[in-house]
């Protein structure tokens, strides 16, 4: 009896993508998503060495997550995640970095599939580091990027004890914190969107709607008389 192939899948033996090309790629994301990419930052200063192929053979072993064979590096891997997001995870020095989308048809479910997209990220990181026996090292904080000083973007850091966060905290001086206000492309992540902004626009275009059809009448009016 002949025995069945075998596939192994081994990240850790595949070559990598340059940080030029990883920067690429977020700004891409950036620019073209509807939801900003979610960082993880881990508190120790570094990504723990070999956790994130570990990671990596932990999401392909799970269900809910379907391997992008093409385009796979040491430090890129893309996955479909419940057959509606496409997910993009990048491992940079001092932090992994999720980059997710959807086609348009299914934008209504972003949010939802955001939040289980980082739920399920973070019970990944748990087995993880659990077989890897680095707990000591798996302080880690969820986080976004933070362009407010000239010197360049870095991370600003959520606070993971609020389930509904409305600031990040900029850790670009530890010593000044500042509190950046997080926005709808953030909050996607956290299953939140505020919507004040958006019936603030709607009313005013009820508002100039109302005003031209009053506007219109009157005129017509002057014309009959």
């Amino acid at each position: 009896m002949a025995e069945e192939d075998s596939e192994y899948f081994m990240p850790c033996v595949l070559e990598s993508t340059s940080c030029k090309e990883l920067d690429l790629i977020h700004k891409e994301a950036c620019r073209s998503c509807f939801v900003l990419p979610l960082s993880v930052y881990f508190t120790c200063g570094f990504t723990p060495i070999g956790l994130f192929p570990a990671l990596i053979a932990c999401l392909f072993s799970n269900k809910s997550f379907t391997l992008i064979r093409e385009g796979i590096k040491k430090n890129m891997v893309q996955f479909l995640f419940e057959a509606e997001l496409d997910v993009t995870f990048l491992c940079r020095p001092k932090y992994y970095e999720i980059i997710a989308s959807c086609q348009p048809i299914l934008r209504d479910s972003l949010r939802k599939g955001c939040t289980a997209l980082k739920s399920a990220i973070k019970n990944t990181l748990k087995l993880a580091s659990s077989r890897m026996n680095y707990s000591s090292y798996m302080d880690y904080q969820f986080g976004f990027e933070c362009t407010l000083h000239e010197e360049g973007s870095h991370l600003g850091i959520v606070d993971q004890a609020k389930a509904m966060p409305r600031n990040m905290i900029c850790i670009n001086n530890p010593n000044k914190p500042m509190l950046v206000l997080l926005q709808n492309k953030h909050l996607i992540w956290y299953g939140k969107v505020r919507v004040a902004r958006y019936i603030k626009q709607v009313l005013l275009l009820f508002y100039h709607f109302i005003r031209n059809t009053k506007n219109a009448m009157l005129l017509k009016v002057h014309k009959v008389s």
